[in-house]
């Protein structure tokens, strides 16, 4: 079995659409068209995100792609990925800040190899389209807590004690300028006064999940 034939399979026997796994891996449509087909040799990251959507350890795809396991693997003997549950914290909305509530709702499973055991994490859900280049509205992110952030970084910033949004960040001055990333263009950038405006970095992107 080839690895666009397993992944076909894999997709297949979860009932999925190309268009579902598209969406829950990242890749596009197109790109799992000729996966499946053989049109195309899938790469590691492509690999990575199509592990991560089907909840399975990299690994055996790599080793399906390279033939190494070609003949042996079925879909029977997929060993799940060793997942952690992230606390689901509150919301964040993608456009005007509002308050993110630090009160566990509940708790959700994420790939441990794709955390880091010397970080804390936690999970938001994006609400507003401000950053609908990157994240749709009702999908899932995983927040790497911590205020060490650098120029581009996608991050959760805290304004004014109670607010929070999630921007691209750009450190100028005595201050933060807050990129949206949207298709809309009534969303544009804003500056704000580090100690005026009480702004506290609250974590930084680690991932985005789909809508569960």
């Amino acid at each position: 079995m080839t690895i666009g034939e397993y992944i076909k399979k894999l997709r297949r026997d979860k009932g999925w659409s190309q268009r579902l796994l598209s969406y829950k891996s990242g890749l596009s449509n197109a790109a799992i068209s000729k996966i499946e087909t053989n049109k195309r040799i899938p790469e590691i990251d492509s690999l990575t995100s199509l592990a991560r959507a089907f909840g399975i350890d990299r690994d055996i795809l790599i080793s399906i792609r390279d033939g190494s396991q070609e003949s042996t693997y079925s879909t029977d003997d997929i060993i799940p990925a060793e997942m952690v549950n992230l606390p689901v914290v509150g919301t964040v909305r993608a456009g005007a800040p509002i308050l993110a509530v630090e009160n566990i709702e509940r708790y959700m499973p994420v790939a441990s190899m794709f955390l880091s055991k010397a970080s804390e994490y936690y999970i938001l859900r994006i609400k507003g389209d401000s950053m609908n280049q990157l994240f749709r509205e009702g999908s899932f992110v995983v927040i790497e807590r911590t205020s060490d952030i650098e120029d581009g970084n996608i991050a959760v910033v805290g304004l004014n004690g109670s607010e929070a949004t999630i921007k691209r960040v750009q450190f100028k001055d005595d201050g933060i300028i807050l990129y949206p990333m949207s298709h809309n263009p009534v969303h544009q950038p804003n500056f704000y006064h580090m100690e005026k405006d009480d702004v506290h970095i609250l974590g930084k992107l680690k991932l985005s999940l789909t809508e569960y």
